[in-house]
């Protein structure tokens, strides 16, 4: 994909895909096959790694959003050895709605395809709601966690609340998605939020956070950080790696060893 970027392919900002630029993607994933279907109305996309199939359950990890975006890791994962996934539910925002389509993705997984109970969930930006919020519902579904720049409080993005710029659109859309009204996310919300942070954190699953001291579309002290105070004195393998002086993009690392070391330790 080099060269000038056709504008079609791409969202406003120049890295997230659209529809059509998904198929560009697959040249990524060159050196492993690669296979797009629909599940329950929803697009999925499924990534082999090369060798013999695995005698036992299969190895997989789960890009909850932004499927192809920053894939260093997930690059390396498969490679490892891991099955990679996807489900494309973009604009639920990992409300109760999204969890469902979630469980029965996964439940079709290990079951009919012989997947283990256990993923690696990666939840990029937004879909850290997605990967914290199904975890939480279901501890046994996630063997290890990778959270990057993740949405945690809907409030600060993307309400734009608080410190982050917030998304006007993205704002409506959540608000119906998640059945609350502006008083009621204003009132109710935070209630909410503590108890499934609480919750979270009480299943003390692997987790390992990425984020940029910069981040002004999800910054990091309304987010990131209220795991990170959660996790605090749980005994739950964690590790946060700040990168200094980088805002929202570019996610993962560079190199990303320190993340994969991490998750094929804990997973």
């Amino acid at each position: 994909m080099c060269g000038k970027k056709d504008a079609s392919y791409w969202c406003w900002d120049g890295i997230h895909p659209t529809e059509n630029g998904h198929g560009l993607i697959v040249r990524l994933w060159m050196d492993y096959a690669r296979y797009d279907f629909e599940f329950a109305g929803h697009r999925a996309i499924l990534v082999c790694p090369n060798g013999e199939p695995f005698s036992g359950k299969k190895k997989w990890l789960w890009k909850t959003e932004f499927f192809g975006a920053f894939p260093n890791a997930e690059i390396e994962m498969v490679r490892q050895g891991y099955y990679l996934v996807y489900l494309g539910i973009s604009n639920l925002y990992g409300c109760d709605e999204a969890v469902g389509y979630m469980k029965e993705f996964y439940d079709y997984l290990t079951g009919k395809q012989g997947f283990a109970e256990g993923a690696v969930l990666f939840g990029f930006s937004r879909g850290g709601l997605y990967a914290r919020r199904f975890a939480a519902a279901y501890p046994e579904a996630a063997a290890a966690i990778y959270l990057d720049a993740p949405v945690v409080d809907l409030r600060s993005w993307p309400g734009g609340k608080g410190s982050g710029q917030g998304g006007r659109t993205e704002w409506e859309e959540c608000k119906d998605c998640y059945k609350m009204t502006e008083t009621e996310m204003e009132e109710l919300y935070p209630k909410q939020l503590a108890k499934e942070l609480a919750d979270f954190a009480a299943c003390r699953i692997p987790l390992i956070l990425v984020a940029g001291d910069e981040d002004v579309v999800v910054p990091y002290d309304e987010n990131g950080r209220l795991i990170e105070e959660r996790y605090a004195g749980t005994g739950a393998p964690f590790e946060r790696i700040m990168k200094k002086g980088v805002g929202h993009h570019p996610h993962c690392l560079e190199d990303p060893e320190r993340i994969v070391k991490f998750l094929l330790k804990h997973s």
